[in-house]
């Protein structure tokens, strides 16, 4: 990593790789532990986003779960202010909630909360007492995942993306900050620091991200998904993932470049069934329109 100095002497005076040096921070060790659960998740997330994207009311509906994951554990975060280990995830001054309200309000208009209350899944409902009930250390391996969804994957080109399939809305949930830069390198700081703060918490740190991660999946399977045309969405979106599924597989790795195009060519199908689906809606709004004239 950039920020590990690849000529780091280890405690025995021979000179340590950046690798071994970077197992001693907690954000890379957390990142490390994630790493599978994340990928399961992206194969999740590559055959639901067809299907999400094919209505604002299905986006709506997915986005409300993570709002009120955010918002709960945000509360949590206050509740627990005093709690020292928590000092540099709050110093971050991350509210997110709040703009997860404006988006669905411009989704779901004046009836937004009691929208937002309707999509809640019993897996969100679930995930939600678990940070009722955390303790102040597992509420920064929480922190982690939900906040790090948005400041390490999110940012300006993915709102981008998304307003070009939903122009009504602002996407005011990706306005984490003006300088994603700086906020991605504050955020790695963040939890590297609180990790050499805090050596008695950092095994549990990493193991409670994994846990955290695995039930982010298990949100993002809950979101209920039915428009009229889903069926045939479900079939070819199906089909990539299992492509995709079958390309992450091989034993050739991601370096191979039939593997990479492979992977590429099945996600672009997917974001393809997604894209058809959403003209299918605009034609059908389209026909409505004609007739009620």
């Amino acid at each position: 990593m950039a920020e590990v100095d690849k000529r780091l002497l280890n405690m025995d005076g021979a000179t340590a790789t950046a690798e071994d040096a970077a197992k001693k921070l907690l954000f890379p060790r957390m990142m490390l532990e994630i790493k599978q659960a994340h990928h399961v998740g992206n194969t999740i997330r590559m055959w639901k986003l067809p299907l999400i994207l094919l209505d604002s009311l299905s986006y709506g509906g997915a986005i409300a779960q993570f709002y009120w994951l955010t918002k709960v554990l945000e509360s949590c975060l206050d509740a627990h202010k005093d709690a020292p280990i928590l000092a540099r995830v709050r110093g971050l001054g991350h509210r997110i909630a709040p703009l997860y309200e404006a988006d669905l309000a411009e989704l779901f208009g004046g009836a937004w909360a009691e929208a937002a209350r309707s999509a809640r899944t019993p897996a969100t409902d679930a995930y939600c007492r678990v940070l009722e009930s955390s303790t102040p250390t597992q509420l920064v391996a929480a922190s982690f995942i939900i906040y790090g969804a948005l400041v390490i994957g999110g940012g300006k080109a993915t709102q981008r993306k998304v307003a070009k399939v939903f122009r009504g809305c602002r996407h005011a949930l990706y306005d984490v900050a003006d300088d994603m830069l700086t906020a991605r390198t504050a955020f790695r700081e963040c939890y590297n620091a609180t990790g050499a703060e805090n050596p008695e918490a950092f095994d549990e740190l990493v193991a409670e991200a994994g846990k955290f991660m695995a039930r982010n999946n298990e949100v993002v399977v809950s979101v209920r998904v039915t428009p009229f045309w889903w069926w045939r969405v479900a079939v070819v979106a199906a089909a990539a993932t299992v492509a995709a599924a079958a390309c992450a597989a091989t034993p050739y790795g991601a370096d191979n470049k039939f593997v990479s195009r492979s992977a590429g060519l099945a996600m672009g199908a997917s974001l393809s069934v997604g894209m058809w689906g959403l003209q299918q809606q605009q034609q059908q709004q389209q026909q409505r329109a004609q007739k009620a004239q």
